[in-house]
């Protein structure tokens, strides 16, 4: 076995004891880069890099995308700002069976479009939607279930974390990567809509149809969308026409969110103000991590082993197409086990390469992998957004909504394969982007 595969199993090993023995994965990536650079090049010149490398990383503009991001998620649950959508659902669908399920999607949806977190959509949503579907006869563990597949839209639709964090590590527009979630992102709602209503066919009693209401209460029920509206104008509208960087996106989102929560909130400034806490803890943590992955890179590149691995993978004498399934089952594996950031951090500096050499478009490669982020966040034995689920709804069992979430796996591997053979789904809006 090669040397440098060797020095790559065993940094992997060291990785994986820091992260059982409960040490932030940001700190875990950093240490390890820097005992391989003192390795490589001495002391000195390791602490050097330590010194300037955190700096170079951080300072860099586009990453300043990524707390207003966030900003404008916290501003957006504060402010409410899917709840309309949901009542609106509820009320237009109500005569379907499973509309209150449905009503879950399209919440998640529009919290998508505000928050880029998975996992504080699914807290929000079984805390604010699930009570008044149970009360009205729905099954909760099924609930659960969707719930936690739901959630995952929000990172694909803009404003997406996650999407922003690949262009940060890849140089992919980060613009057009952003716009080009936003057909997929829907095309995983409409899939999702679809299982809900197979579902609520074959078993009627989990699912009970509500009784319809008149047309003049649909009608008084939409003006509670134009919040939510309003954000997905300016973001997606900002972002597509060029009138704003995504950037400047961000910092217009944050400060229209923030002017709702301010408009629509009733506990005070309370609320407000540890929006403001909440996003500088978690933009802390994705600077901590990434600061930790610059260094580890560096060191795994002065041993070789990402210019082996990239050379021996583009050298295989199979079909590109396999070494996509490949690299997207080294995803699915590491979405089971680790959060997204970390494992995109890790990876995307000698995958993303391998797989533009083979053809494959750089954005569409990153909606793809981040909808491998998605299966991962339901996938047992760490599936994140089930855990976030159970934390709210302590009574339902994890294996009920592991359970609940699996029918959702078949469509969202129907998703992958059609964006796969239909790649314009992602490529469209992108392509027709003048700037």
């Amino acid at each position: 076995m090669q040397i440098e595969i060797i020095s790559g199993l065993l940094v992997f090993v060291a990785i994986l004891v820091m992260v059982v023995l409960g040490i932030q994965v940001g700190i875990c990536l950093g240490v390890i880069g820097f005992i391989g650079l003192w390795i490589y090049r001495g002391f000195e010149p390791a602490l050097a890099s330590l010194a300037v490398m955190p700096f170079v990383e951080i300072s860099s503009y586009e990453i300043s995308i990524l707390p207003l991001f966030i900003l404008m998620g916290e501003f957006g649950m504060v402010a409410g700002l899917a709840d309309g959508v949901f009542d609106a659902t509820r009320i237009w669908f109500g005569r379907l069976r499973g509309s209150l399920a449905l009503a879950i999607v399209a919440m998640n949806t529009a919290l998508a479009a505000c928050t880029g977190s998975s996992m504080a959509s699914c807290v929000l949503t079984a805390r604010t939607a699930l009570p008044l579907a149970v009360k009205h006869g729905y099954n909760k563990e099924v609930l659960a279930g969707i719930t936690a597949v739901a959630g995952s839209l929000a990172v694909l639709i803009p404003p997406s974390v996650l999407l922003a964090w690949y262009s940060i590590l890849t140089g992919v527009s980060m613009g057009k990567l952003l716009v080009a979630g936003f057909l997929p992102g829907i095309l995983s709602a409409f899939m999702y809509s679809f299982v809900i209503l197979f579902i609520g066919w074959r078993k009627p009693e989990l699912m009970p149809p509500s009784h319809s209401r008149p047309l003049l209460e649909k009608i008084k029920v939409l003006p509670r969308t134009w919040p939510i509206l309003l954000v997905v104008t300016a973001i997606f509208g900002g972002l597509y026409s060029g009138v704003f960087t995504p950037t400047e996106v961000g910092g217009v989102g944050a400060l229209l969110a923030l002017g709702l929560a301010i408009a629509h909130n009733r506990g005070g400034l309370r609320p407000i103000k540890d929006s403001f806490w909440a996003a500088t803890r978690e933009s802390a943590m994705i600077f901590l991590l990434l600061i930790g992955a610059t260094i580890l890179v560096r060191s795994l590149k002065l041993t070789g082993i990402t210019d082996t691995l990239s050379e021996d993978i583009i050298t295989l004498e199979v079909s590109r197409w396999i070494k996509l399934a490949v690299i997207l089952l080294m995803y699915f594996i590491l979405g089971c086990f680790i959060t997204a950031m970390p494992y995109m951090a890790l990876t995307l500096p000698f995958v993303f390469p391998i797989m533009t050499s083979l053809g494959f478009d750089g954005i569409w490669f990153g909606i793809i992998v981040v909808k491998m982020t998605e299966i991962g966040s339901i996938t047992p034995p760490v599936a994140f957004n089930v855990f976030a689920v159970h934390s709210v709804l302590p009574e339902v069992k994890i294996e009920q909504i592991f359970k609940n979430a699996l029918p959702f796996l078949v469509a969202e591997y129907a998703i992958i394969v059609i964006l796969t053979i239909w790649p314009q789904i992602v490529l469209f809006l992108p392509s027709r982007m003048t700037f």
